[in-house]
């Protein structure tokens, strides 16, 4: 996953995430019609591949597009079609009882993917990063021409043509470089192993809980949109910001979880399930909170690549939850939960050496990540660029930055800079 994720460097998130969707699509087919059980599993290792590619890439370019006024609402908004998709798996699962069809209907949202693909665009983001700003320029010529705006005769994406090889072999190495970077994506890492392994062992222990199992899922999945929802409310306030929101989402996640402890000691079958749900909502704003905060720390060199090693760890953290809930809960019946509640209190202060990122622009490269100390004097004290005292790469991230977000600030010369972002255009 992490070769293909460097990949998209060089081929953009929209085809990245069409070949992702495309792998995907095989791997369903493997798993509903392996004639044996090894083939079954490939097949379904596979659809997790392409599920998780695909998802992330689709993320990464529709966070480019916005700026820091809207990149909480949007990235709040699509874990919403996650959480929907989870409460429609019991209404599926209870009219298509044929497992073969069930795995058939699942897959058809990959295939309404397809019809609407050739109508997306690129990231603009992407493309002068990349060195193709003529693209670029057509690109955002036609959100001003949708828009109905006219597009600025300032903006000149047309610096120079970004050879750099150094670009383009980007990979994960890139990201434990540098000190700053190398300890933010150990510890983001860190966080989506703990909020993935939390997040499926809670999923899967549903069937466990007292109450009907579809009922309990479907409820398991309805507590998810008001989290996301409070999500976009503490991710947006000034005193918590993205650094606080994630460390109070897994600190309520694990204190929830100590809570069942007695619980379920006492056999509160009711409470257990209400306070377990309370747990999954905290634990669901969590992942929401993830991803957005993972995308604007990580810079647009890298972006793909910073998710997907963090969704890696996440993978580990899915395939370690299984062995969580039921086979822990043999040794001592509480024993999930105390797991629970000590690994969500670390994660919860691990998530404090992070940098705050409310309402920065996002970073275009590797050196102005490390460059951010997680305070807005970091940026706005360094000296503007120009054409004549900077080299042609930094040329490049001066005009993406000058362009491609949405909160533009003129200082006492009269020139714009910062973020100007495409959807003001």
């Amino acid at each position: 996953m992490q070769s293909l994720c460097s990949a998209t460097l060089r081929i953009g998130r929209k085809m990245a995430a069409m070949i992702y969707n495309c792998v995907r699509v095989v791997g369903v087919v493997m798993a509903t019609f392996a004639p044996n059980y090894p083939l079954c599993v490939l097949g379904r290792f596979v659809l997790g591949l392409g599920s998780s590619g695909c998802f992330l890439c689709a993320y990464v370019l529709v966070m480019e597009f916005v700026g820091p006024k809207f990149r909480t609402v949007i990235g709040c908004a699509l874990q919403v079609s996650l959480s929907l998709g989870f409460m429609l798996q019991p209404l599926i699962s209870s009219l298509v009882r044929h497992d073969v069809k069930y795995q058939l209907a699942a897959l058809s949202p990959s295939f309404v993917f397809l019809t609407y693909f050739y109508f997306i665009p690129e990231s603009p983001r992407w493309l002068v990063v990349a060195g193709k700003t003529s693209k670029a320029e057509i690109l955002l010529r036609k959100i001003c021409s949708v828009n109905g705006r006219e597009f600025p005769n300032s903006i000149d994406l047309n610096v120079v043509e970004n050879d750099d090889e150094e670009y383009r072999q980007r990979n994960c190495l890139a990201l434990l470089k540098t000190p700053r970077m190398r300890i933010r994506t150990i510890v983001i890492s860190f966080l989506w192993f703990s909020c993935s392994l939390m997040y499926y062992a809670m999923s899967l222990n549903t069937g466990s809980l007292s109450g009907d199992i579809f009922v309990n899922t479907v409820i398991s999945g309805a507590v998810e949109v008001p989290s996301l929802v409070v999500c976009v409310f503490l991710l947006g306030w000034k005193v918590t910001g993205r650094r606080l929101s994630c460390s109070i989402s897994f600190i309520g996640a694990g204190v929830s979880s100590i809570i069942c402890i007695p619980l379920i000691i006492e056999d509160f079958g009711s409470a257990v399930t209400g306070m377990s749900m309370v747990g999954k909502a905290f634990i669901t704003m969590t992942y929401s909170i993830i991803y957005v905060f993972a995308s604007e720390v990580f810079p647009t060199e890298v972006r793909n690549v910073g998710l997907g090693t963090g969704s890696l760890f996440g993978g580990v953290g899915s395939m370690v939850a299984p062995y969580v809930g039921a086979p822990m809960a043999e040794i001592w019946a509480p024993l999930p939960s105390v797991v629970f509640g000590g690994l969500a209190t670390l994660a919860g202060a691990s998530a404090l050496l992070l940098p705050e990122t409310l309402g920065q622009p996002l970073f275009d490269t590797v050196e102005q990540a490390e460059d951010f100390d997680g305070t807005k004097a970091s940026n706005s004290e360094k000296p503007q660029m120009t054409t004549t005292d900077v080299s042609d790469e930094q040329q490049v991230e001066a005009e993406v930055n000058k362009h491609l977000s949405n909160e533009p600030s003129c200082h006492d010369d009269g020139h714009v800079h910062d973020d100007v972002i495409v959807s003001k255009l």
